[in-house]
């Protein structure tokens, strides 16, 4: 119950919605080696004032994580390369009623699809907070790079 305390307190700190909080790359991530975001497509297009990605998360590593969640759909943030670096376009809200850890055992997937506000054309990856069930080990992991037209 404390590690879930813990884990709701980080996303509400966490989720808010700038584009000035530059994210780089999280080395601790290779902790999570088998953890994995990836996206359904390598280009979206933008339509009606939004862009909707579809996506999935995957534990493929030997371990129990818990992943930050929203009525159980995974709480993604979307990140716009800018230049060499990388900053908060947007992320999920979720009201505290909703927020509840995700706890995926190994090999279990979980899929989401998520709309934004449309961010504009550019190139973006996907953000997940991801810890172990001990909550000893954080990190934030990414999807592979893709585009948005």
């Amino acid at each position: 119950m404390r590690s879930a305390s813990i884990l709701v307190a980080l996303l509400l700190a966490g989720c808010s919605r700038t584009g000035e909080n530059v994210i780089g790359t999280v080395s601790r991530a290779m902790v999570f080696r088998g953890v994995a975001v990836v996206t359904t497509s390598g280009a979206y297009q933008r339509s009606d004032g939004r862009v909707v990605v579809g996506a999935f998360v995957r534990n493929a590593s030997a371990d129990t994580v818990v992943v930050a969640s929203c009525a159980a759909i995974p709480t993604l943030s979307l990140e716009r390369r800018t230049g060499s670096a990388w900053e908060v376009a947007d992320a999920m809200y979720c009201l505290a009623v909703n927020t509840a850890a995700l706890v995926l055992a190994p090999g279990e997937t979980v899929n989401a699809t998520v709309s934004w506000p449309d961010p504009g054309a550019g190139r973006f990856r996907l953000g997940l907070y991801v810890t172990t069930k001990t909550n000893d080990n954080s990190a934030t992991i990414h999807s592979p790079e893709f585009a948005v037209q």
